[in-house]
């Protein structure tokens, strides 16, 4: 098993790198529950931050941009929440960025 840093190290996005170093700093410390929220922050920035890019170039990214930036816009947090609810199933079927190993072992938020 490779090193938390090595793995932390492997995140192209920089916004998203320091959410996963937040993560690893907080596991280091002992604190897991942190840990588990921060690493998902970085996850579900990093998916959509490849939504926007692949959204440059239409298609259903595009769809999906502009459905949170609605949301963001609106304030709808109801609809902020379903969006980031489905965030992993859109990933994995509709723009295919992972595969149904990383959509089953992903945390849903409910």
């Amino acid at each position: 098993m490779r090193a938390l840093e090595d793995i932390k190290n492997q995140v192209r996005s920089l916004t998203s790198r320091r959410y996963a170093e937040e993560a690893v700093a907080a596991y280091g410390a002992g604190a897991y529950r942190a840990a588990l929220i921060s690493i998902w922050i970085a996850v579900a920035a990093d998916i959509i931050d490849k939504i926007r890019l692949l959204a440059d170039e239409g298609g259903r990214a595009a769809q999906l941009r502009d459905e949170l930036d609605g949301a963001i816009k609106g304030n709808h947090v109801a609809a902020l929440q379903t969006f980031e609810r489905n965030l992993v199933t859109r990933a994995h079927k509709d723009l295919k960025l992972i595969g149904a190993r990383e959509a089953e072992e992903l945390p849903v938020v409910r």
